[in-house]
């Protein structure tokens, strides 16, 4: 029987890549090894070492430019200081029907902020919770319906029903 030749693209590869098989390097081997040398610090490390040494003049000029008036450099010490406040809303007060529809039950979120019991910003949030929940759900579903087909033994299923065995 002849022997047959494999293509070049299936020989195997004489060149060593200094990886283990499951594709990590091995150790003295990396992937740019004209890369910076071990000891020499990056641009952004440089930069902080020398506005470390700096802070504390940069601060006292600031400081003294927010007390000439100066709104900018009081603005920067301020958002350091004291940063802005979050608001706060109150508790508010709607229905909610975990097992309802999330077009129910964002309908009764509009009507309590029409009733002006939910303000417009609060009852956005709460909206967008209930999309995330519409997702939850729509995960659930299909991996229901997906343990469903693989339970399955040639039955056909029905949209929304789960076989079981």
């Amino acid at each position: 029987m002849a022997k047959l030749n494999n293509p070049e693209w299936a020989k195997p590869k004489t060149k060593t890549t200094g990886r283990d098989k499951s594709g990590k390097f091995l150790p003295g081997h990396v992937a740019n090894p004209k890369g910076r040398a071990k000891g020499v610090p990056d641009k952004r490390t440089a930069l902080t070492r020398a506005l470390k040494e700096d802070a504390e003049e940069i601060i006292s000029v600031v400081r003294a430019k927010a007390l000439d008036g100066d709104m900018q450099a009081a603005a920067i010490i301020l958002n350091r200081v004291a940063p802005p406040v979050k608001p706060q809303h109150d508790q508010v007060q709607f229905t909610f029907d975990p097992d309802g529809t999330l077009s129910d039950n964002v309908s009764d979120i509009l009507k309590a902020v029409s009733d002006g019991r939910v303000p417009p910003d609060v009852a956005k949030s709460v909206i967008d919770s209930l999309g995330a929940l519409a997702l939850c759900r729509q995960t659930d579903e299909i991996e229901k319906r997906l343990q469903a087909i693989e339970n399955m033994d040639g039955r056909v299923i029905p949209h929304g029903e789960v076989v079981k065995n």
